[in-house]
C-alpha cells in the first residue's frame, strides 16, 4: 500500500475466520504440500519434474526430453496459460486467492509465523510505533527474523530443485563449492526474504503483471468479490434507522491484505482471498441482517440485473484456443520419437562430378551428416540402412552407430548417382533403433542432377 507522499505503507491486516478462509487454507494445504512435494518425487526412479537449463533436459512425469522436445514445454506452458485465462474469464483472480504461491506461503507460512512470534496484528502495530521498544519485543522480532531466513532458504532450496536435483544441490551447499547454484540460492534466499518481511502485498500491485491484465481478460458477468451497494446503502451507524445494511463499522477494510476498500468497487489491488466476505458475514450476523453484503457474483447482479451468462463469446474463444492448443500438444507428443535425425550439410562445394572416361557416364556425388540426438537416458543403437535404387550409391561411415544418453553424434554420408540412370533428385535412408525394427525414412536432398 502507497501512501499519499509515494511511501510505503505498512499493513497490519487482522485475523479473520470463516467459512471461505476454512475452504482456503485447506485448499493452500494441499498446494504447499505439492508444491515442496514435486521436486523429491520420482516416478520410475526419473524426476516427476526437472528442468536441468544447462545439460538441456526436461523430465514430465517422469519422462525425460531433450531440447528437441522444447516444443511440447511450449504448448504446456501455453496451455495452462490459457486455463488461468479461462479461469480468470469465468471466476476472477481465483489464482491470486487460491493458487499463487506467493500468496500461499505468505497467508500460510509468514503471517501465521509472525503472529505466534509477535502476537495479533493489533499488537504488532502497536510495537511498531514504539522508539525504544522493550527487551521482549526487540527478541521475538528478531527470533522472527531468523525463522523467517531458515523458511526462505528452505523455499529457495525447493525452488532451485525444480531446476537442478535436490541431492546435488545439498551436496554444493553442504560441501561450501561455490558453484553458480549455490549461490544463486543464497540470493534468492535472501529476495525472499526481503519479499516476506517488507514487500509483501506490493509484489502483487507493483511487479505481477496479471493484476493488470484481469481487466481485459473479464467482463460484467465475471464472477468477482463486490459489495451490493443498493443493499447497503446508505452506510450508517447501528443505531441510525435510514442507514442500509452497512454499519459502517470498516471490518471488510481492517482484514484486506491489500489495505483496499471492497466498496469502492472492483479494484485492481482485489485479489480475491474473500477475507472481506467472511469478515462481513460475522459482522451482518451480530446485527441479525442477512449474509452476504459482500459477497462472490456477477458485477452485473450486484448492479440488480438478473441473470447470470456463463458462455459468452470471449470464454468460447478463450476455451477454444485452450483446446486447440491442447490438440497441438498431444498430436506433437504422440509423434515424439527416442531419437532425432537432422540432415547437415558440410561446408565447402555441396557436390562433386567425376567423369568415367572408360564407360562414358557421369556421376554426381553428394556428402551430407546424419546429426542423430538419443533422446532417452541410456545409449542406443541407431541402424542406417539406404533404400535401393537404380544408379545410386550410398555409403556410410557406420552403419550400427552407438549413441550415448542424452548425447548425439555426426555420421557422414556420401551419395553417388549417375546422372544418366538418376530417377529422383533424393535418396532415402531407413532408420531404426532397438525395438524400432520398423523404423522411419528420411530423405536427402540431392543437387547437380
Amino acid at each position: 500500500m502507497i501512501d499519499d507522499d509515494g511511501h510505503k505503507s505498512v499493513l497490519y491486516p487482522k485475523e479473520q475466520s470463516g467459512p471461505y478462509q476454512n475452504r482456503r487454507t485447506w485448499i493452500m494445504s494441499l498446494l504447499l504440500v505439492f508444491y515442496i512435494a514435486v521436486p523429491f518425487i520420482h516416478i520410475n526412479q526419473k524426476p516427476m519434474m526437472l528442468f536441468n537449463i544447462p545439460d538441456r533436459q526436461f523430465y514430465l512425469f517422469g519422462i525425460a526430453h531433450t531440447a528437441q522436445d522444447a516444443e511440447l514445454l511450449f504448448f504446456l506452458m501455453t496451455g495452462v496459460a490459457f486455463v488461468l485465462v479461462v479461469a480468470t474469464a469465468l471466476f476472477g483472480r481465483v489464482w491470486c486467492g487460491y493458487v499463487c504461491p506467493q500468496t500461499v506461503f505468505l497467508d500460510l507460512i509468514f503471517r501465521r509465523i509472525e503472529k505466534w512470534i509477535e502476537g495479533p496484528a493489533s499488537v504488532r502495530k502497536r510495537n511498531d510505533k514504539l522508539r525504544h521498544p522493550p527487551p521482549d519485543v526487540r527478541i521475538r522480532r528478531y527470533l522472527k527474523y531468523i525463522v523467517f531466513i531458515l523458511m526462505s532458504f528452505a523455499i529457495a532450496f525447493v525452488m532451485i530443485s525444480y531446476f537442478i536435483a535436490p541431492e546435488k544441490l545439498l551436496f554444493k551447499l553442504i560441501a561450501v563449492e561455490f558453484s553458480a547454484s549455490a549461490l544463486f540460492c543464497l540470493a534468492l534466499t535472501g529476495i525472499i526474504f526481503f519479499d516476506f518481511v517488507w514487500f509483501r502485498e506490493q509484489m502483487c500491485l507493483i511487479i505481477c503483471p496479471y493484476g493488470r491484465l484481469q481487466s481485459t481478460l473479464q467482463d460484467k458477468d465475471t464472477i468477482v468479490i463486490g459489495y451490493d451497494e443498493s443493499r447497503g446503502e446508505p452506510r450508517g451507524k447501528l443505531k441510525d434507522d435510514a442507514r442500509g445494511a452497512c454499519i459502517d463499522c470498516g471490518k471488510c477494510v481492517q482484514v484486506c491484505p491489500t489495505g483496499i476498500d471492497i466498496r469502492n468497487g472492483l479494484q485492481m489491488e482485489c485479489i480475491g482471498c474473500a477475507l472481506c466476505i467472511d469478515a462481513c458475514n460475522e459482522i451482518m450476523t451480530q446485527v441479525n441482517q442477512p449474509l452476504n453484503l459482500i459477497r462472490y457474483d456477477s458485477q452485473n447482479r450486484l448492479q440488480g440485473q438478473s441473470g447470470r451468462r456463463f458462455l459468452r463469446p470471449r470464454v468460447i474463444i478463450y476455451a477454444v484456443l485452450l483446446l486447440l492448443g491442447l490438440t497441438v500438444m498431444t498430436i506433437t507428443g504422440l509423434k515424439r520419437t527416442d531419437y532425432e535425425v537432422a540432415i547437415l550439410r558440410p561446408q565447402g562445394k555441396p557436390f562433386v562430378v567425376l567423369r568415367n572416361e572408360e564407360e562414358g557416364h557421369i556421376t554426381v556425388q553428394n556428402i551430407a551428416n546424419l546429426h542423430i540426438v538419443n533422446k532417452k537416458e541410456y545409449s542406443q543403437i541407431i541402424q542406417l540402412e539406404a533404400v535401393e535404387k537404380l544408379g545410386q550409391a550410398v555409403i556410410f561411415s557406420n552403419q550400427n552407430v552407438r549413441v550415448l544418453p542424452f548425447s548425439d553424434a555426426t555420421i557422414p554420408v556420401i551419395v553417388q548417382s549417375r546422372k544418366d540412370l538418376a530417377q529422383d533428385n533424393y535418396a532415402t535412408i531407413r532408420i531404426s533403433a532397438g525395438d524400432d525394427t520398423d523404423g522411419h525414412e528420411i530423405e536427402i536432398p540431392l543437387v547437380g542432377l
